[in-house]
């Protein structure tokens, strides 16, 4: 597996000063990091999977009733026998955000 981080330093807030589009803020959907990893089919037949991306945050740290783990990518792959496939997921600032409805 391979974990690239694409913006080095990244704020852990979105920038303030930029205008929020409808629905959206434009840095909610930038790309902080991506996870790069190979699925081999060690099979004899042509198979698919669906691997699936996971984040979690540390309970101290989110309100109550945060899940521990929010799925947030998946991606059904195809291999032919004896094949491996690379999967990536990119992951945003979304990703990695969770709202607080108390405050």
């Amino acid at each position: 597996m391979l974990l690239k981080l694409n913006k080095k330093g990244a704020a852990s807030l979105p920038d303030k000063k930029k205008a929020i589009e409808p629905g959206r803020h434009p840095d909610l959907h930038e790309v902080l990091a991506t996870v790069q990893f190979k699925v081999t089919n060690i099979g004899k037949l042509a198979g698919a999977t669906v691997p699936q991306l996971y984040v979690g945050f540390p309970q101290d740290t989110t309100p109550d009733r945060t899940p521990v783990k929010m799925l947030r990518g998946f991606e059904k792959v195809h291999i032919k026998a004896g094949h491996r496939q690379i999967v990536k997921f990119e992951i945003t600032r979304k990703d990695i955000s969770f709202k607080n409805v108390v405050k």
